[in-house]
């Protein structure tokens, strides 16, 4: 059995998390908190358009098709993962249920 902690602003200085997800957050915080777990395997999420461009990993994306027909699009950068040591399942990827962007050098 797992158990979850839900920590808000800063803790995540204090105590390792396994997952970050950003909401309703301004771009520069974003991007010092980004740099803070740079080096830290944790799994950075947000739902803030155009967050794996900007070195997120995981960013959800609502694919509204009809009002009965709305799906939840994961893109995910790749390079920021492998960055931080995650490595992502290849079924995500194989069945679509993963958008996968690289950056090019």
């Amino acid at each position: 059995e797992r158990q979850f902690n839900f920590l808000k602003g800063q803790a995540y200085k204090k105590q390792f998390c396994h997952i970050v997800f950003f909401g309703n957050i301004s771009q520069d915080k974003m991007e010092k908190i980004l740099n803070d777990l740079k080096d830290v395997p944790t799994l950075t999420v947000s739902d803030i358009p155009g967050f794996a461009n900007m070195g997120g990993i995981v960013e959800l994306s609502m694919v509204v098709k009809s009002e009965k027909d709305q799906k939840i699009k994961l893109i995910v950068n790749e390079q920021a993962a492998l960055e931080k040591g995650l490595l992502l399942e290849q079924e995500m990827k194989h069945h679509g249920v993963a958008t996968v962007i690289r950056k090019s050098n």
